[in-house]
């Protein structure tokens, strides 16, 4: 095996990006977060700041002639998410900001992956425009982290997933080729869709450079409800608000916390949002209320936008997960797991989306507690037609728990795809399902 000399990656990164934009990994501000991303026995040497797709391409080059692991990243708010990586460098798009195309007719935009997904809105919004997501930590958020990660959000309901956004992409594979995808329309060709593969492949094949994407008119107005009552009267409510005229952006159950500064109360909540022209919305707003009423439903409205569940990056003792469920399953589901928390004496929020069938829980408490509930929800959801991850968790419980839990029969087809876009696993090795 070759023995690859930290000196040898400095002085090579060096030649293509200058010493000054290169940071010693053990001096890095955000070492002690980031290091929740690898193995406990990885120190990589540095993490990089190219400038531009150039340098990303001789970067990979050099990796792939000299047989580094490289771990990419945008600015790392979601770098803890995911399996324990093996990286000689971290490679970060923070510095590729540009937007470079806003098609404002043609409803389409092309920016580099470096740029804050907050950044990109407030361009776009000068022309009445913006990318129907919200991730969380937006300000921070990069275009490229939001892909790799497939951050969405509450918005799903109405627009779909980043995926769904997405008409091309500009990547770099993990021997410096550059890859296009798609392009700057939104009818695009059949079968020119190859970027969607890299949106949430978590960096494993290859490094996304720049995205274009979909985007919208900026509604006139906004109204956003919150409801709270017994379980089984906002079961009966739901199926309701797929019809009666009701377009909602956003239909989320939470969990009784979301309740808390609120007069509501209930086993559970329930956000609905509305967006479009203000009559519009206002009639839907409308309804709405008459439609909680006579499910028996406490209803409010509520003047701040669409909030997710809070950092991508937890304190220690803290563990964040992803989880699906049939949408006929949700209210029973969520009972059952809020019942299984209450029991552990865990601290917990959830936000379930509801016509997508995901949702988000981020639960705090001791480790063997946080272990303990990831045995016992995991099979409750699968056995509801869904699947439990756990994003994030204290290194230790990292290390002792099957972070995925994938029971499907596409691991083959995955490492195939893998060894196709990268065949010497120098892109963020075992930080995906199975290993990948």
């Amino acid at each position: 095996m070759t023995v690859i000399s930290p000196q040898s990656i400095i002085d090579t990164l060096g030649t293509i990006v200058g010493r000054e934009s290169i940071q010693a990994w053990a001096e890095h501000p955000a070492k002690s977060i980031w290091q929740r991303a690898l193995s406990p026995d990885t120190h990589p040497v540095a993490v990089v700041y190219p400038a531009s797709v150039a340098q990303i391409q001789a970067i990979m080059q050099a990796a792939s002639s000299q047989g580094w692991r490289v771990l990419p990243l945008g600015s790392g708010t979601k770098l803890a998410w995911g399996g324990l990586g093996i990286a000689d460098i971290l490679l970060s798009t923070a510095h590729l900001t540009q937007l470079i195309d806003h098609a404002a007719a043609d409803m389409t935009v092309t920016a580099q992956a470096g740029i804050s997904f907050q950044s990109l809105q407030d361009q776009l919004k000068a022309e009445q425009q913006f990318i129907p997501l919200n991730p969380i930590q937006p300000d921070q958020a990069t275009l490229g982290g939001i892909a790799s990660t497939r951050d969405t959000g509450s918005l799903r309901h109405r627009y779909g997933t980043i995926r769904d956004l997405c008409l091309g992409m500009q990547f770099v594979r993990a021997d410096g080729t550059l890859v296009k995808s798609g392009g700057r329309v939104v009818k695009n060709v059949a079968g020119y869709d190859l970027h969607k593969v890299l949106i949430g492949a978590w960096g494993t094949l290859g490094i996304i450079t720049e995205l274009t994407l979909r985007v919208y008119p900026l509604p006139e107005h906004s109204q956003t409800w919150l409801m709270g009552g017994a379980s089984d009267r906002l079961a009966q409510l739901l199926p309701d608000l797929r019809g009666n005229s009701l377009m909602p952006t956003c239909l989320d159950l939470l969990s009784p916390d979301w309740l808390t500064s609120t007069h509501l109360q209930g086993d559970l909540g329930l956000r609905v949002q509305f967006q479009g022209f203000r009559p519009a919305v206002q009639v839907q707003g409308k309804r709405l209320k008459q439609l909680a009423q006579q499910a028996g439903v406490q209803i409010t409205e509520i003047p701040q936008p669409l909030a997710g569940l809070g950092a991508g990056n937890l304190g220690a003792g803290g563990l964040r997960a992803k989880f699906g469920l049939l949408p006929d399953q949700g209210v029973l589901g969520l009972n059952m797991i809020l019942a299984e928390i209450t029991k552990l004496g865990l601290g917990g929020s959830l936000v379930f989306h509801w016509g997508a069938g995901i949702g988000e829980m981020q639960l705090l408490g001791d480790e063997p507690a946080l272990a303990k509930i990831v045995t016992i929800i995991r099979p409750l959801c699968q056995a509801r037609g869904g699947f439990f991850t756990v994003l994030d968790a204290p290194l230790a419980l990292k290390q002792s728990l099957d972070l995925w839990g994938y029971t499907g029969n596409a691991m083959a087809l995955m490492g195939t795809i893998k060894q196709q876009f990268d065949p010497k696993g120098l892109l963020s090795p075992q930080r995906f399902v199975g290993g990948i």
